[in-house]
Parts: structure tokens; sequence; C-alpha cells
């Protein structure tokens, strides 16, 4: 029989003293050991959780900064309505005493220059201020402005479509203008806008009368008179 390799003999001896040395540390450092790998555990749940968090609060972060960023621009748009707003309020109002101011000229002083001139500076400070427009239409008209009058009225019924005195006012310079039809139109307007209105229906007549349709503009000419027989009753 052979013998066993001296070698393998040694390491076999080896193995056989290093088993009751590990049985021992293990009975003796089992707690540590078992307190120190759930340690390691813990840490490392931990700082994964923790990493997660950071990442989410980042995120909430830029979230907020947006949020801010928005509504610091909305407040900064706000404030310029505002401002915006006041400043129209103001515009309106001293362009509404340039209107008064140019209607006094007219009752008051009968001074059609300065009404006109009080009536440019209410349209400068509010364009869109119709009023405005017919009253100096009026008096460009009674003027015998006629061609100018016809550009002030213009303007009027383009912001006020459906205004009667815009559209009445320009059918009456039409007509002096010897525009028929653009009167025709104006005073068939007016009269559906103001059917109780008298003169409406008396110069709706004259253009009528104008392009030859007779019974039509009587027709007109009983109604504006039967109109001002109920008012005279009233």
């Amino acid at each position: 029989m052979e013998g066993i390799a001296p070698d393998t003999q040694i390491h076999g001896d080896t193995l056989k003293g290093y088993r009751p040395a590990m049985k021992g540390f293990w009975e003796k450092y089992r707690l540590w050991v078992i307190i120190t790998i759930a340690f390691l555990l813990i840490i490392t749940v931990f700082s994964k959780n923790t990493v997660l968090e950071a990442m989410a609060i980042r995120r909430r972060i830029k979230v907020m900064q947006k949020e801010q960023q928005y509504y610091r621009e909305r407040s900064k748009e706000d404030s310029t309505f505002l401002e915006n707003l006041k400043q129209d309020w103001f515009l309106e109002k001293y362009a509404r005493e340039y209107y008064l101011m140019g209607n006094e000229c007219i009752i008051q002083a009968h001074d059609s220059r300065a009404a006109i001139a009080n009536y440019d500076k209410a349209i400068e400070l509010n364009p869109s201020y119709t009023d405005a427009w017919v009253r100096k239409g009026i008096t460009l008209h009674n003027d015998k402005e006629y061609y100018e009058a016809e550009v002030c009225l213009n303007e009027a019924v383009r912001l006020s479509p459906a205004l009667f005195k815009a559209i009445y006012n320009r059918g009456k310079n039409r007509l002096a203008l010897d525009n028929i039809e653009g009167a025709l139109g104006d005073f068939d307007r007016a009269v559906s806008l103001k059917p109780e209105h008298p003169k409406a229906h008396e110069y709706f007549g004259d253009a009528l009368m104008r392009v030859g349709k007779e019974e039509e503009a009587a027709l007109q000419w009983a109604i504006a008179e039967r109109l001002r027989e109920k008012k005279s009753k009233n």
C-alpha cells in the first residue's frame, strides 16, 4: 500500500486545527458579527434611500423655481396691465373733458374752430372716442366742410357700426355731397335703428325723391309727419 504524500498530510492536519479555532471564534464573536452585518445592511439601504430622496428634493426645487419664475413674470405682466389700464382711464377722462369743452364752444361761444380744436385733442388722447368723431363731423358739416366731415363720420361708423347718430349724420352729409346711393343706405339703416325718429324718415324721403322714387319718398314723409304729430300730442 502506498503512503499519503507528506504535503497532503500537512494540509489535512492544518484544516483539522482551524476547525476548532473557527468554531471557537464564531461562538465567541457571533453576536458582534451579526450586529456588524445588520449595521452594514442598514447603512446600505439608508444610503440608497437618501440618494433617492435627494434626487426627489432636487426635482421639487426645480419645479418650485419654475413656478416662482412664472409667478414673477405674471406679476410683472399684471402690474404693466394695471398701469396701462390706469393710464387709459386718465386718457379717457381727459379726452372727455376736451369733448365737453368742444360742445361748450358750440353751445355757448358759437365758435366752431375752437370746438374742432377741442375735439381733435379728445381724439388724440382717445382715438376710439366715437362721440368726438361724430361731433367733429357734425361741426365740419355745419361749416360746409363736407369732405372732411365724411372722413370723421366714416371713422365713427367704423368704430360703432350700429350707432344711430353716426349713420344718420353721415347720411345727411352724403346728401350734401350728392352721394345719394350712400345716403339711401345710411337712412335705411337709420330708420331701422330708430323707427320713431321723424328727421331720419324725412331725410330718407328726400334721398328717395332725388332718385325719382316719389311714392316711396311720400311714404317716408308721411311717417315723419305722423311721428311729429304723435310727439306733439305727448
